[in-house]
C-alpha cells in the first residue's frame, strides 16, 4: 500500500527519472562485458545474424534474437558513444565499453580506446557517463540516479537517512507517517508542509487546510508520549 501511494505522489518525477535506456543488451537482468559488452563491440565491427550472438547471449535473456539485438542497438547508437565524438566506433567506443564492464578504471579504461576529437575523455569523466546507461539491479533507474543501485526494490530515499522509500514509513523524516500525511492532505516528501485549501503548497499568504494541521498535531503529540514514555 505503501508503495503505492508513493507511486502517486512521486509519478511524475519518477516516469522522467526512469532509465530509457542500459547496456543489458540482451535483457537478462545483468549487465556484463561478456555477454551484453561483447554484443556491443560484435555490433560495432559490424557483426549480423548468428556472428552476431553466437556464444554472447546469456541462457535467461529475453532478448536474444540476432535482429531483435542488432535493431535496439541500432536504435540507441547515440547511447554508445562514449568518449562523445559524435561517431559510434568498435574501437573507441565499444572498447571503452567492454573494459568497463570488465572493470577497469582510470588509464587502464582509456588509454588507446580515446578518439582524437573526443569531448569526453577523462576516465572519470567517462565512468561517470556509465552509470547513466548502466542499471545494475535492473529496476528501471540508472545507476546515476539510483540510490540504492544493488537493491532493485529501492531507488529513492527523499530524507536521506539510509532507507529506501519504499520501506521508510516517514519519506521526508518530519516525525509524520506518510499515510498519516496523506491522510491529512499534507506532502509526505516535503517536511512540515501541508496542502492549502486551493491545492498549493503551504507558502505565505496560503491557509493550510484544517485537517493537515490537524493531523500534524496530532502525531507530533503522540511522538512527545512516545518519547516521555
Amino acid at each position: 500500500m505503501r508503495i503505492f501511494l508513493v507511486g502517486i505522489c512521486c509519478l511524475v518525477l519518477l516516469s522522467s527519472a526512469r532509465a530509457d535506456f542500459d547496456l543489458d543488451v540482451d535483457n537478462d537482468g545483468k549487465t556484463e562485458a561478456l555477454t551484453d559488452g561483447l554484443l556491443v563491440i560484435r555490433y560495432l565491427f559490424g557483426f549480423s545474424g548468428e556472428a552476431l550472438v553466437v556464444g554472447a547471449v546469456a541462457s535467461e535473456a529475453s532478448r536474444n534474437r540476432p535482429e531483435d539485438i542488432g535493431v535496439f542497438l541500432k536504435n540507441n547508437e547515440s547511447k554508445l558513444d562514449v568518449d562523445n565524438n559524435a561517431t559510434v566506433t568498435a574501437l573507441t567506443d565499444g572498447l571503452l565499453v567492454i573494459r568497463h564492464l570488465f572493470g577497469f578504471s582510470g588509464d587502464a579504461l582509456t588509454s588507446g580506446a580515446i578518439s582524437e576529437n573526443a569531448t569526453r575523455a577523462d576516465a572519470q569523466e567517462i565512468t561517470t557517463y556509465f552509470a547513466t546507461i548502466v542499471d545494475s539491479d535492473d529496476d528501471d533507474f540508472n545507476d546515476a540516479i539510483d540510490a540504492f543501485i544493488s537493491d532493485p526494490n529501492e531507488w529513492a530515499d527523499s530524507d536521506s537517512d539510509g532507507i529506501g522509500n519504499n520501506e521508510d514509513p516517514d519519506d521526508d523524516n518530519d516525525g509524520l507517517t506518510d499515510s498519516d500525511e496523506f491522510a491529512a492532505g499534507s506532502d509526505p516528501l516535503t517536511a512540515n508542509q501541508c496542502y492549502g485549501s486551493s491545492g498549493q503548497l503551504n507558502a505565505t499568504g496560503y491557509t493550510p487546510s484544517a485537517s493537515c494541521l490537524s493531523q500534524q498535531k496530532t502525531s507530533a503529540a503522540a511522538a512527545a508520549i512516545g518519547a516521555v514514555l
